[in-house]
């Protein structure tokens, strides 16, 4: 048998008989002493309500634990005037924490979360603050006039595409100093080097070209660097000089003088070296999520880096240790449904992702070259970048966990001229991710 009691916070509540148990998150006890000890709980919880309500508090307060409240239920965080009522079987936190797309709890510890959200505004005073945690600035972009922030369209529209023939391209193979390089190409007026990233090739840039409109009918150039895509790895190291020395092979071989360079990641950090040793080659820079300062850093201080770039770091160490086996294990992962789950750092929105993106990303991703590259940043002096003459423009994720939104600030220490562009909602690829607006940034469209 039930009755009906009215409590003084005007709610009715069942009031258990003397043969009926107590429910267990009230405490070990049965028939009224229960009851008594609910009834001094949900006075207590209006009492504070109503308090709070008088003085005109707002935000979070913590309701402190009555006495002989046991369950760790009650501890949890209240909403001052909200409307939640006297519910004592489940106190809700007030605010959930945001989560990785496609990315469980346990996943997410170990692949590492996307950065803080930085509020995008101009100081009043001009000045950078500086992050009291990790002592980099947290307002570096906003602070010039040449930076500003993107609301971008739609996410991840185009597909990645593997048919050079859309748009005219040739497919050529260079005798570089590396070895053979492939090249997919096409002649035509100010041309444009495409250089890719880390997991990419010629035609992760794609995307790009269809928000483009296959960019007019000015020349492309497509470069598979030395030991990604199509172009095999030399048998010895492979370092930035290599690298940029097979670049200007290439362009060499296609009679070409000075062209627009575009890079992505990696693909920016050879850019700007080849800026320096070979200014006469590049007539405009673009860095396009570009791996630059914070990066070259956590190469060379991988434990320091695990507070930094923990994605960057983590993945670093994890093909090291797989080494070869790395890409049979990502194609299981991909068949048994699990890719997202390996991408979600990477991608702001990877169940957005097109099919073709992710698949393009685990064919792309080779382990030894990624480790190599690594190196190569340690050991690299980012004061060469001084040296850069060329218009540079640098076009950032707000959640890309491969580079850090300071590097922006930072590069503009090193390339004085550089022009930063932040996108919102949007990581490490932002050429695959929010191609329309890095097209209108690059005057390409």
């Amino acid at each position: 048998m039930h009755e009906r009691a009215l409590h003084p916070a005007g709610q009715h509540h069942d009031v258990p008989g003397p043969a009926h148990r107590a429910p267990r998150h009230l405490g070990r006890f049965e028939g009224d002493a229960a009851v008594v000890r609910r009834d001094e709980r949900l006075r207590l919880r209006a009492a504070r309500r109503l308090l709070a309500a008088r003085r005109g508090l707002e935000g979070v307060r913590r309701v402190p634990r009555a006495q002989g409240l046991r369950h760790p239920r009650d501890l949890r965080h209240r909403r001052a005037g909200s409307d939640q009522g006297l519910d004592h079987h489940r106190a809700r936190p007030a605010a959930r924490r945001r989560r990785v797309q496609g990315c469980p709890r346990p996943a997410r510890r170990l692949l590492g979360t996307r950065p803080r959200r930085l509020a995008f505004r101009i100081p009043p005073d001009g000045r950078v603050r500086v992050d009291g945690r990790t002592g980099g600035p947290v307002h570096a972009i906003d602070t010039d006039p040449r930076g500003h922030g993107v609301t971008a369209d739609a996410y991840a529209p185009y597909p990645v595409r593997v048919t050079p023939g859309t748009w005219g391209l040739t497919r050529t193979v260079v005798a570089a100093p590396t070895g053979p390089v492939v090249v997919h190409h096409r002649a035509g007026p100010d041309p444009l080097l495409l250089l890719h990233g880390v997991a990419g090739s010629w035609s992760t840039w794609t995307p790009l070209l269809h928000a483009a409109q296959g960019v007019g009918d000015r020349g492309l150039v497509l470069v598979d660097l030395p030991g990604w895509g199509s172009s095999p790895a030399p048998d010895g190291p492979l370092g930035l000089d290599a690298v940029t020395g097979a670049v200007s092979a290439v362009l060499g071989a296609l009679g070409l003088g000075a062209v627009d360079v575009v890079g992505h990641s990696m693909g920016a950090f050879v850019g700007l070296h080849l800026a320096v040793v070979a200014p006469e080659r590049v007539r405009s820079l673009a860095l396009v999520s570009g791996t630059t300062v914070a990066t070259a850093g956590a190469a060379r201080h991988p434990v320091r880096a695990l507070g930094t770039l923990p994605a960057f770091t983590l993945l670093r160490a994890g093909l090291t240790v797989t080494g070869r086996a790395a890409r049979p294990l990502l194609r299981g992962i991909a068949r048994v449904g699990l890719l997202p789950l390996v991408a979600a750092p990477v991608f702001t929105h990877v169940r957005r992702l097109d099919p073709s993106v992710l698949e393009a990303f685990v064919e792309e991703l080779r382990p030894e070259q990624f480790t190599e590259a690594a190196r190569s940043a340690a050991a690299y002096d980012v004061d060469r970048w001084r040296a850069v003459t060329c218009p540079v423009t640098a076009i950032a994720g707000r959640d890309d966990v491969f580079a850090r939104v300071s590097d922006l600030e930072a590069l503009r220490v090193l390339v004085p001229q550089v022009r930063t562009v932040l996108l919102d909602d949007c990581g490490h690829f932002a050429h695959v991710e929010r191609p329309d607006a890095v097209a209108r940034e690059l005057g390409l469209r």
